[in-house]
């Protein structure tokens, strides 16, 4: 039998970006956070065979502002030999690419868990949530996007004054699912900011079919240990 279980958290971090698959060599920013990030960064607080997590809104406390930097990379694919040192400059196949990310940002989100059965009641698995989030004990180190850009993560009060901004976000990435061939699928939408708010809820911004998939994606591959944030 599943249980959900709704939570309201504030996350802010120094650093944000929340990449725009369009964006091939150099990384762009969104924005505003894409719900396949929020749920990256939730499964890195907690993650459990049993539980899948669902974003149902996102609220802008503070958008920041865009700067760019470079960064050191490879101008292949990683090799499976890979040594980080050679990454640095100086090496091989050593490039430096830019990047257009967020500066300053934090952020409401409203998720619910979706726990089944398993080693433990359903709600056990929420109160392991809530002693993480207490504690700050995480699977791994939540981020914003990309694993260096780490985050703060507590439970949201009332008293959190939500930015009034209202903007159309044009097209977003909203996840990626596997189908039945393993190969990756993106899933846009055409999310809308209004008064600070976005509704990110897969029963309201998901057409039915493709929502049908998206769950069931996520329920078959909760089941696999997350790879990356």
């Amino acid at each position: 039998m599943q249980a959900e279980f709704d939570y309201r958290l504030r996350v802010r971090g120094r650093f944000a970006c929340f990449s725009r698959p369009e964006a091939t060599v150099d990384r762009v920013s969104y924005e505003v956070p894409t719900p396949s990030a929020m749920r990256g960064m939730l499964s890195a607080i907690f993650w459990k065979p049993q539980i899948m997590w669902l974003i149902k809104e996102i609220a802008i406390v503070k958008p920041g502002s865009m700067i760019s930097f470079g960064r050191n990379g490879l101008k292949n694919a990683v090799p499976s030999n890979l040594r980080p040192l050679s990454v640095g400059a100086g090496g091989s196949d050593f490039t430096q690419r830019g990047m257009l990310l967020l500066s300053d940002v934090e952020y409401v989100i409203s998720a619910t868990m979706v726990a089944g059965p398993g080693k433990h009641e359903p709600g056990t698995y929420a109160e392991m949530f809530e002693r993480r989030i207490i504690r700050g004990t995480y699977f791994r180190k939540p981020c914003l996007g990309l694993r260096e850009f780490v985050c703060d993560v507590e439970p949201a009060g009332d008293d959190i004054e939500i930015q009034p901004i209202s903007k159309d976000l044009g097209v977003m990435l909203y996840d990626i699912i596997y189908r039945k061939e393993g190969q990756p699928f993106p899933l846009f939408f055409k999310p809308e900011l209004k008064d600070g708010r976005i509704n990110v809820d897969p029963a309201d911004v998901l057409p039915e079919g493709v929502r049908e998939e998206f769950i069931a994606c996520l329920s078959q591959h909760s089941h696999a240990m997350p790879t990356s944030t």
